[in-house]
């Protein structure tokens, strides 16, 4: 390790973890395990059960090119994104949302659904039972409470 570029926090099973800087890149240190090398690496979190972490990783500085990915337990996601701002576990810990940056303005993506672009969106939750996930959105002057129904 070159250098710590976060203050460590604790997992929920107890390990440490932080991200560390080598170079002009990034990794994830959970307990004594290294993950793999990544251009920028954002938030992390754990599924309610503790078991998997995930974090966003950025891949590329090409501003023409999706850079952001979701890594789940180590894994990088397939889908690229412009920017992936923040994120949120389902309880059962089956989902993830995400508020993302696109052309059409900020989105919230669970899966393969979509919510419409917005100028802002605020805090998503979902439901106590997973099968639901709601958010603040603006557009202009007017704010919405959105209701996803999910798969």
């Amino acid at each position: 390790m070159d250098t710590l570029d976060w203050n460590p926090g604790v997992a929920p099973d107890g390990r440490i973890f932080y991200v560390a800087r080598k170079g002009d890149q990034e990794y994830v240190v959970l307990g004594d395990q290294s993950g793999p090398l990544f251009r920028k690496v954002g938030g992390i979190g754990f599924s309610p059960d503790g078991k998997s972490m995930i974090y966003v990783v950025r891949l590329s500085d090409d501003p023409n090119t999706p850079g952001d990915h979701l890594v789940v337990d180590g894994k990088v996601g397939e889908e690229a994104y412009g920017y992936i701002q923040s994120f949120a576990i389902s309880p059962d810990g089956k989902a993830v949302a995400l508020k993302t940056h696109s052309k059409s303005g900020v989105q919230v993506v669970v899966g393969r659904q979509r919510s419409e672009g917005y100028q802002f969106v605020y805090d998503f939750n979902f439901s106590p039972d997973s099968r639901k996930l709601a958010f603040c959105a603006r557009r202009g002057r007017e704010v919405w409470w959105k209701v996803m129904d999910l798969n």
